[in-house]
């Protein structure tokens, strides 16, 4: 540390405001050209981090796992909330909401979730302005009724729909 109280850098910092590192730079002056160098060099940068992460991996690989160890939870709900947003376009207060709104229950069955959350059901598009979730569904109302080519399958589902609904009976005729 420079002994001088008042030390002032090139740019009129402080050392009140900053620190000072031996060189006699401030560490606001030394942090902008670590950065500058950064930008300029990402290749070196890159190759010095992978060394740093080689020679201390085993440290580096037993902090991950303690760290993910004491924060399941929340490493939990990032994730969740990562997959919704990228496969669905919603958040997690939406799909919460949406919980609520059917209050905790399939939007098809009526059933309460047992083991697994309930599922997004959403349009199978790449087309980003035709993506849409449509509702919350039980693991199995998702895969085995509605499943993927639904649009292909609409009209099999209203007339099974409307074949359950008849009062048609064979032993009638």
């Amino acid at each position: 540390m420079n002994p001088n109280p008042h030390f002032i850098c090139k740019r009129g910092h402080k050392r009140s405001d900053v620190g000072v590192l031996p060189n006699g730079t401030c560490c606001k002056c030394h942090n902008e050209q670590l950065k500058q160098y950064r930008r300029g060099n990402p290749t070196k940068v890159k190759i010095i981090k992978r060394r740093s992460y080689l020679k201390h991996r085993k440290e580096i690989i037993k902090r991950n796992i303690l760290y993910r160890k004491n924060n399941r939870g929340k490493m939990a709900y990032k994730q969740r909330a990562r997959i919704y947003k990228k496969s669905y376009g919603i958040t997690i207060e939406q799909y919460e909401k949406a919980f609520r709104l059917q209050n905790g229950v399939c939007k098809l069955c009526f059933k309460a979730p047992t083991k697994k959350r309930l599922s997004v059901d959403h349009v199978h598009t790449k087309v980003e302005k035709e993506k849409r979730a449509r509702g919350l569904l039980c693991w199995l109302c998702n895969r085995r009724l509605i499943g993927r080519n639904t649009a292909k399958q609409a009209d099999l589902f209203r007339r099974a729909a409307d074949y359950l609904e008849s009062d048609f009976d064979i032993r009638l005729l």
